[in-house]
């Protein structure tokens, strides 16, 4: 019985590593050589364009995930100026975004333009969808 406990061991030992090191390898170089597709699509689902100068995804040990981005621009289609970042990182836990949890682990965020904006009939400058009263 030690003997296959021994093995079973072993086993889920390299299951991990091999986890560990696609999680901290192999991800990040999958999501940073398709930064434009990812931006692409959110592009199309959310009614905005986004530009930047520089992008960076990293994983870490404690499967954190961080985001660096320089010189971040966010425009609606119609070419209302919503967000300007010069330099942002924030590291979370992705793994709590599948129970609908935020965990930001830091945010940092330097020279923020921030123009949000609700018309007459609640109506955001940047989406064309109605707030919801709260009363």
């Amino acid at each position: 019985m030690s003997k296959q406990f021994k093995y079973i061991f072993i086993i889920i030992f390299l299951l991990f590593i091999i986890f560990e090191f696609s999680y901290l390898y192999i991800f990040p170089k999958l999501i940073n050589s398709n930064v434009n597709k990812i931006i692409k699509i959110f592009e199309n689902k959310s009614n905005v364009v986004l530009n930047y100068d520089k992008f960076n995804f990293k994983t870490k040990l404690d499967f954190s995930c961080s985001l660096n981005i320089d010189n971040l621009n966010i425009k609606t289609k119609q070419n209302i100026n919503i967000l300007n970042l010069e330099q942002t990182n924030f590291e979370f836990y992705p793994l709590k975004i599948i129970f609908k949890i935020v965990d930001l682990k830091s945010l940092y965020i330097k020279n923020l333009k921030l123009n949000i904006s609700r018309d007459k009939e609640g109506f955001f400058n940047f989406i064309n969808i109605p707030l919801k009263s709260t009363n």
